[in-house]
């Protein structure tokens, strides 16, 4: 895989210029994490996290965050090595077109996450 500096050069710079305001470098940073970790050594649980979301969770017209894929995967699945791979298990959903994000925010119940806004998903 090319590495972005070589797919851009105009867009970031041999010092590092342009990278601190670079909305199109963001989402390769996030594109090429997610990759990595859907295809790294968190591979099997976020394929069974698939899984077991669309299997336990999928309802029509009910929405959904994150969250509550955690709570389902507690009880069967053990944790992953790296909590970003829910991105990956979320991202993989959409491509499988099961499931969208809406324009919805919603605080997390999960403590270690702050209360932070995250992104309320509709099942397809």
């Amino acid at each position: 895989m090319r590495s972005y500096k070589e797919a851009h050069p105009i867009v970031v710079g041999g010092g590092g210029e342009g990278v601190k305001d670079n909305p199109q470098l963001g989402i390769f940073l996030r594109e090429t994490a997610l990759d990595n970790l859907e295809a790294g050594h968190d591979h099997e649980w976020v394929e069974a996290m698939v899984g077991l979301a669309i299997k336990a969770l999928r309802l029509p017209d009910k929405d959904f965050t994150s969250d509550d894929l955690w709570r389902e995967a507690e009880y069967v699945l053990h944790p992953p090595k790296e909590e970003r791979a829910m991105g990956a298990v979320m991202r993989r959903l959409q491509r499988l077109k099961v499931a969208k994000p809406t324009n919805e925010m919603r605080p997390s119940t999960r403590a270690i996450c702050h209360r932070r806004r995250q992104t309320v998903w509709v099942w397809l």
